[in-house]
């Protein structure tokens, strides 16, 4: 991947090549999205292209909004009525839809300001660090939109907060087991030890899901193919492969996961 000159002979939006855009100029922290583009007949994904506001990194100008003057709760169309019959909730809205970077740039805010009051210096490598992780973060949940990974909300069990501390095992693991949950800044007790403040490497539920969706297997037919995805998904059970994604999380009347 490398940057696109000023003199290119090609564009973004051509279903070519995929990108990563980073748009400035954009007042309040805004969005980051991974759209696909799929082959309706085959399912195969032919086109991506990561977009990323650059306000997402603007801490210091929400704070008197986010802590003077507490948002309420944000407009979402489909809260409105009427909503579409005889589909459940999570059809009623936008298409794969993703509100993490919403979450994240609050969270991130916060925890932000609480290490900076902690003698973290918002100039220094540290500060400097932290945006970068965090970008790296929000970066490759977008990428898993973009291969057609879906949330993972139950990635966040697989460590202890005292595990999420251990930067070894994080580096190898991850600090949750997929970049596809919404993961919180990992901020120990004031004085105790310090992990990774954000995900930046994948964890063993995206190695898993991606290998049963890409691995390239010698067969000649799909049905030839079955044997070596069976083996596969066989790991299913396995605690690091723990999975819940937007229908079982909860918040809603049909929701599936007691937890």
């Amino acid at each position: 991947m490398g940057q696109q000159p000023d003199n290119a002979d090609w564009d973004p939006a051509d279903v070519r090549y995929s990108t990563l855009r980073w748009f400035a100029g954009y007042p309040d922290p805004g969005f980051a999205e991974g759209p696909s583009r799929v082959n309706p007949l085959t399912g195969e994904i032919y086109d991506a292209d990561i977009r990323f506001d650059a306000g997402m990194t603007r801490f210091f100008r929400r704070e008197i909004n986010e802590y003077v003057n507490p948002a309420g709760t944000p407009w979402m169309p489909w809260m409105e009525e009427p909503r579409k019959p005889f589909l459940a909730p999570w059809h009623n809205r936008p298409a794969e839809f993703c509100d993490l970077v919403g979450g994240a740039v609050r969270d991130a805010e916060f925890a932000f300001d609480l290490l900076t009051a902690r003698g973290m210096d918002p100039q220094g490598p540290e500060a400097n660090q932290f945006v970068h992780d965090y970008l790296v973060e929000i970066a490759a949940h977008e990428v898993g939109h973009t291969l057609g990974l879906r949330h993972n909300f139950r990635a966040s069990t697989i460590h202890t907060l005292e595990q999420a501390q251990d930067a070894t095992l994080t580096a190898k693991e991850g600090l949750t087991g997929s970049v596809m949950d919404y993961i919180p800044t990992n901020i120990s007790t004031e004085g105790q030890k310090q992990g990774p403040y954000h995900q930046t490497t994948l964890g063993p539920y995206d190695y898993w899901a991606i290998e049963y969706a890409y691995k390239p297997i010698a067969a000649n037919t799909p049905d030839e193919e079955l044997p070596e995805l069976a083996k596969i998904a066989s790991r299913a059970a396995e605690p690091q492969l723990a999975y819940d994604t937007d229908e079982e999380r909860g918040g809603g009347p049909f929701d599936m996961d007691p937890g």
